[in-house]
C-alpha cells in the first residue's frame, strides 16, 4: 500500500475518473486535458521525489494499492489512465510517432489497440518501467537503476547506491557490502567498479557530470557527481543516435584498482588542446559566433603549418578534420528535439549564416528579422542556447575543433575510450615521489599515461566511431592504456 499524502482540490475527482478513462473510449477532450494537468502536478508530490519510496512500488509482488487522502486505486489503473491521456495530449503537441496505418480516433486509443511511440513524459513512466524490469527479470541492473533515479532525492548521499541494492538481481547484490562508515568516495567508486566489470562503465561515465580534478584526494576524478541536478548535462556532447566507439556501448573495457583509486582503460589518444574560447551565459553567447569562426580559422592555419613541418605526423587523421562544418559542431550535430537522437537538418546551415551575420555588428532591425524566422530557425537558435552557455569552443594542435565543458584547458588531451559515445578530456598529472619509488621498488616500468578526467567533449569528425574503425581496426595505431586517478 502506497499513500501519497493528503487530498487536494482535484485528487478525489481525478482518482474517481481514472477507471472511467481506461474503460471508456468516448472521453471528452476537457476530461483528458484536465486529467493530464492533474498528473503533471501530481508527480511533484514528495513521494515521487524520494529515492527510498521507489522500492515500495518496484518490489511489490502484487499490483500496489495507491492512496491520496481517503481515495484509493491500483497502480495499474493510475498508470493506465496516464498512458491514455498522455497519448492524446502528447499527440496534440506533436510528440508522438505513429505507424503509417494508424489513425487518431477514440477506437485507436483503446487499451487493446497498439499505441504510438511517445515521449516518456513524467516520473510515473520511469517508475513503471523500473517496476516492469524488476518483475520480468527478478531485479534490474545498476546502470538502469541509477539512470531511473537521477531525479530522486536522498538525505544520506550513500543511499544513492545503497538505496538501490534491494532492486538489483540477486547475483549483482552479492558484490556489495552495505557500510555507512565507509567514505562516500569509496561507496561511489565501488559502484562504478561494478559497472565496469559488467561492460557499462565507459558508456555511463560519458553521460555524467563527473568530479573532475579536485584538491580532495579521497575522491577520484572519474566519480560521478551523484545528487547534483546537473548530473546528466554532459549528454549534450553526445552525437545523435546511440553509437559508441570500438566494440560499442557494452564493451568490457576498463577496470578499477582494488583500492578503488585508479581507473585503467584502453583507447586512442587524439590530440592536445591548444586554445579555447569560453562561452557567455544566455543570449550573449550568440555574439561570440564571429570569435568562434576566427578561432576555427586560426586552428586550421596552425594545423597547416604543423602538417608542413611534420609531414610524418599521423597524416591518416587529416580527412577527419574537415568532415563536418562548424555549424554542426556547435550544436553537437543534433536536431532540436526532446529526444536529441536526430541529426541536424541541412536547413540549419542557412540559419547559422544569418545568426553569424546578425550578431556581428548588424543593426537591431536586422536582428529582429532573424527573430521572426520560421520554426526551424528558432530550433537552431534554441539548440545553440542549449549547447553553448557555460561551456567552451576549443581547437587542437593538429586541427581538430570541438565544444566541451569550460573546465577544458590548453594542454589537456582528447582521447577516445573504447565503449564510449564521446571522447574524454584528460589532464596529465605526475605521480608523487613516494609513488614513483614504490613502483620502482616493485620492478614496475615507468607509467607515463596518468591523468585526471575532466569530462567529455564533442569533437568534429570523430563522433561516429569511424576513427576507431579506420585507424585502430586497420592497424594504423595501437591502443593505449590510460591510468586515471
Amino acid at each position: 500500500m502506497i499513500w501519497l499524502g493528503e487530498a487536494d482540490d482535484d485528487s478525489d475527482e481525478a482518482f474517481t475518473l481514472m477507471s472511467k478513462v481506461i474503460s471508456d473510449n468516448n472521453i471528452t477532450e476537457e476530461i483528458t486535458r484536465n486529467l493530464f494537468s492533474f498528473y503533471i502536478q501530481f508527480v511533484e508530490r514528495e513521494w515521487f521525489t524520494r529515492l527510498w519510496t521507489i522500492q515500495e512500488l518496484v518490489l511489490a509482488s502484487q499490483d500496489p494499492i495507491v492512496g491520496c487522502g481517503h481515495t484509493w486505486t491500483t497502480w495499474s489503473t493510475l498508470f493506465g489512465a496516464w498512458q491514455k491521456v498522455a497519448l492524446i495530449e502528447f499527440t496534440k503537441m506533436g510528440m508522438v510517432t505513429f505507424p503509417d496505418s494508424f489513425n487518431i480516433s477514440n477506437d485507436d486509443i483503446a487499451p487493446s489497440k497498439p499505441l504510438g511511440v511517445r515521449t516518456s513524459g513524467i516520473k510515473i513512466d520511469l517508475l513503471n518501467n523500473l517496476r516492469a524490469s524488476v518483475l520480468e527479470k527478478g531485479g534490474s541492473d545498476l546502470r538502469n537503476l541509477i539512470l531511473n533515479t537521477l531525479s530522486s532525492n536522498a538525505t544520506e548521499p550513500r543511499d544513492r547506491i545503497y538505496g538501490l541494492l534491494g532492486m538489483l538481481t540477486s547475483s549483482a547484490r552479492q558484490e556489495f557490502t552495505v557500510d555507512y562508515t565507509r567514505p562516500l568516495g569509496i561507496v561511489f567508486a565501488e559502484a562504478i567498479a561494478h559497472l565496469f566489470r559488467h561492460g557499462k562503465g565507459a558508456s555511463l561515465l560519458s553521460g555524467f557530470q563527473i568530479m573532475g580534478p579536485s584538491s580532495d584526494s579521497t575522491l577520484p576524478s572519474w566519480i560521478p557527481q551523484f545528487g547534483d541536478k546537473r548530473l546528466m548535462k554532459p549528454i549534450r556532447f553526445h552525437p545523435p543516435g546511440l553509437g559508441a566507439s570500438g566494440a560499442g556501448s557494452d564493451a568490457v573495457n576498463g577496470s578499477i584498482d582494488e583500492d578503488l583509486t585508479k581507473l585503467r582503460i584502453r583507447g586512442l589518444p587524439i590530440d592536445i588542446v591548444v586554445e579555447k574560447l569560453p562561452f557567455f551565459e544566455g543570449d550573449a553567447c550568440l555574439d561570440q559566433l564571429s570569435q568562434v569562426e576566427a578561432l576555427a580559422k586560426k586552428g586550421r592555419e596552425r594545423a597547416a603549418r604543423h602538417a608542413s613541418e611534420h609531414p610524418e605526423s599521423r597524416p591518416y587523421l587529416t580527412p577527419f578534420k574537415t568532415k563536418e562544418p562548424l555549424w554542426r559542431t556547435l550544436i553537437a550535430n543534433k536536431a532540436y528535439s526532446g529526444a536529441a537522437r536526430d541529426e541536424a537538418p541541412e536547413s540549419y546551415r542557412g540559419m547559422y549564416a544569418r545568426l553569424l551575420e546578425s550578431h556581428s555588428g548588424a543593426s537591431k532591425a536586422e536582428e529582429a528579422d532573424v527573430e521572426g524566422e520560421d520554426d526551424m530557425a528558432r530550433d537552431y537558435k534554441l539548440n545553440l542556447l542549449n549547447a553553448l552557455p557555460g561551456n567552451c569552443f576549443f581547437v587542437t594542435e593538429t586541427g581538430f575543433c570541438g565544444i566541451g565543458p569550460d573546465l577544458v584547458e590548453p594542454g589537456d588531451l582528447l582521447a577516445v575510450w573504447f565503449g564510449a559515445p564521446a571522447p574524454f578530456v584528460l589532464r596529465p598529472i605526475s605521480e608523487s615521489g613516494d609513488e614513483h619509488k614504490a613502483r620502482q621498488g616493485q620492478g614496475e616500468k615507468e607509467v607515463e599515461n596518468m591523468y585526471n578526467v575532466c569530462g567529455v567533449a564533442y569533437v568534429a569528425g570523430i563522433m561516429d566511431g569511424e576513427l576507431v574503425d579506420e585507424v585502430y581496426c586497420e592497424d594504423l595505431e595501437d591502443d593505449v592504456l590510460f591510468v586515471v586517478r
